[in-house]
């Protein structure tokens, strides 16, 4: 039988995992009538979904992330994805950021961490990811008009949009404007890039297709989707992990010997937040299973945050291990066709930044940070104190 769902929304964005938690054990597929979709709570759901797009599509007519930033990659299915994301990607592969961003990501580290060590207290979330993940963006996407702050303005202001169930519109203007001040910067370096071609995103969306280029929307979209996901995944996880680490003593200790220990509490931070929580897909036609009949036309809410605390998955979720034998198939870059295209510079970026700021002497946390969201969620702020320092590189 069918189970459906009155779902507290305030509540959950407080503290959603106890509602995950009894969508999962009731049933397969969750009816929402206060959303009107069905909720995918199940890890092994979660991956069944992703796995078959010619049923469970991206295409979703009316989705509020078009509304808010355009037709992009991630709305987009067969043909028309694989063009966005062929044009976008080559920079963003492993080896491509491995060759062209290190020593722009470590400098941006050193010019961020400099004002903290004058301080003896910060907030890790507003004093350091936030301004750090908003330079690299500037600089890997390709947006030197833009500063650090109007990336995290317009990411706010596109993921506000893309939750904007009440149609405030309010909201809609504040995405407006956020989304023509990112066409204007992308329109500012599009005759540069082409001429004289560089390593960034935008260089290699302007060049990709000689013959049938992209248009200047269809770039600035794609590139508007980068901000609003890029900089939540980036932001979250460079705050996020130092905390975890913080208090979790023995693994602090292992992953600062350990490289391939370092790797896993990587991972393992993204399972346990899951910044990216929830994206929606749409019935190309009628499906059955034990559990419901989903007809043609049914919108679904595959919620990743979820499938990532899902214990039959993996034990005891709520805690943080990195010896999980199972910890790769964490759904925190998604899986399948639609995985997250930035999910190496993201790792480059928690590489770079997290040890730096655990060298900070003395670094302790002063208070628990709060966490908010379920479709996107993430630390308000993260307080820490040390001791305040004339260095401005290097260890302490």
């Amino acid at each position: 039988m069918t189970a459906a769902v009155s779902l507290d929304l305030d509540a959950m964005m407080a503290n959603p995992f106890p509602y995950f938690a009894a969508m999962r054990a009731a049933d397969q597929w969750t009816w929402s009538e206060q959303m009107q979709m069905w909720l995918v709570t199940r890890f092994d759901d979660v991956v069944f979904v992703d796995a078959n797009p010619q049923i469970f599509s991206a295409e979703v007519p009316g989705a509020l992330l078009t509304r808010s930033i355009g037709l992009t990659m991630i709305r987009s299915e067969g043909a028309a994805h694989r063009r966005f994301r062929n044009a976008a990607d080559t920079p963003l592969k492993r080896r491509s950021v491995q060759r062209s961003w290190p020593d722009v990501i470590t400098g941006l580290v050193a010019q961020h961490l400099a004002p903290l060590r004058e301080h003896s207290a910060a907030d890790l979330v507003q004093d350091f990811a936030g301004p750090f993940t908003g330079a690299c963006l500037r600089a890997v996407l390709g947006l030197p008009d833009a500063s650090a702050a109007d990336i995290e303005r317009w990411s706010n202001s596109y993921i506000g949009g893309l939750i904007n169930n009440s149609d405030d519109p309010d909201v809609w203007a504040e995405t407006a404007t956020a989304s023509a001040e990112a066409r204007d910067c992308v329109a500012a370096v599009l005759d540069r890039v082409r001429a004289e071609p560089d390593a960034t995103v935008v260089s290699a969306m302007a060049n990709a297709y000689p013959d049938a280029p992209l248009s200047l929307e269809e770039i600035t979209a794609n590139i508007r989707l980068m901000i609003a996901g890029g900089f939540n995944d980036a932001r979250d996880a460079v705050a996020t992990l130092p905390w975890l680490l913080m208090t979790h003593p023995e693994i602090r200790a292992r992953v600062a010997r350990e490289p391939a220990d370092f790797e896993r509490s990587i991972d393992e931070s993204v399972r346990w937040l899951s910044p990216v929580g929830s994206y929606p897909r749409i019935l190309t036609e009628d499906y059955s299973s034990p559990a419901a009949t989903l007809r043609a036309g049914d919108k679904v809410l595959v919620v990743a945050a979820s499938a990532n605390w899902d214990e039959t998955t993996f034990a005891h979720p709520e805690t943080f291990d990195i010896d999980r034998p199972n910890l790769d198939e964490h759904l925190g870059f998604s899986v399948g066709t639609h995985y997250c295209l930035g999910s190496h510079l993201v790792r480059a970026m928690v590489r770079a930044a997290v040890p730096a700021l655990l060298e900070l002497p003395g670094i302790h946390p002063t208070a628990d940070p709060q966490f908010v969201g379920w479709q996107f969620r993430g630390p308000l702020s993260v307080p820490v104190a040390f001791e305040p320092s004339d260095e401005q590189e290097g260890t302490p």
